[in-house]
This record gives structure tokens, sequence and C-alpha cells, in this order.
């Protein structure tokens, strides 16, 4: 669910690999939360923002989440997907510092965990900075 991570409390995403990052020791990691080209019919109406799946855009950025380490097992959150059977790990992505863009930016995705191409990063980088000088602002510290 795409816009879940961004809507606060979700702290993990379970996958059935664990973050490239973690294996080149490159945490804590930024992943960018894109939304697909389709609504999944599947999904709960609280996954989507005020329940409404007409309102989530699609075929964007919207903002960005800290992944700050991965485990598998047991995992206090209850946004953790337990384990099914040895042959099927489920590793828990640990997240925070949820950012939600003001606006989405409009970019192509691909499955999987992918890097915008360098014609796409433009926007987001503009947008990004002036989330990040924002946040400096309310927190009062330069980064």
């Amino acid at each position: 669910m795409v816009g879940t991570p961004l809507q606060g409390p979700k702290d993990v995403e379970n996958r059935g690999w664990p973050p490239p990052q973690l294996n080149a020791r490159e945490l804590p990691a930024r992943l960018y939360i894109h939304a697909g080209a389709e609504t999944d019919p599947d999904a709960p109406d609280w996954a989507y923002p005020a329940g409404d799946r007409a309102a989530l855009p699609h075929k964007c950025v919207l903002g960005y989440v800290t992944l700050f380490a991965a485990t598998h097992g047991w995992h206090p959150s209850i946004w953790a997907d337990p384990d099914e059977s040895p042959q099927k790990i489920t590793w828990h992505w640990w997240l925070r510092n949820q950012v939600p863009f003001p606006r989405p930016v409009p970019m192509r995705g691909w499955q999987g965990l992918w890097t915008p191409r360098e014609t796409q990063q433009a926007e987001a980088r503009q947008i990004l900075a002036a989330v990040e000088a924002a946040a400096q602002a309310i927190a009062g510290t330069p980064r």
C-alpha cells in the first residue's frame, strides 16, 4: 500500500527479501515512495487518504521514508507480518522519518527498488530541497 508509509504510524514494510542497502551496510537509507499506475483493488479503504481510493494520485513519487534496519522473524510492530514457514522468510524493513511531498512528482516507476533517471530527478531535487529547508526551519537546526 503505497501511501501508508507516509500517513504516519506505519513503521515496517514487509518484503520477501532483505533490502540491498543492508548487505552493502548502507543504512540508514532514503526510500522514495512511488504510487504505481493502478490502485490495488484488494487494499482496505483505510490505506487511502480519507478512505478515498480516487484521492491517491498515480505514477508519481509521494515522498520518502528512512529505512534504518531490517530483520526477519518476530517484530513488535502491528504492521509486521509473521514468517509463514521456514521456507518463506518475511523481512521487516524498519521505517521512520516519513516525509510526504507537498505535491506529487510525476514519474514512471518500475517493479522493485529503482533509482529515477537523471531527467526525472530535477523536479524531485527541487521539492526535496524545499521540504528539507522547511524541516530545518521547524527544527531550528541546520543539517
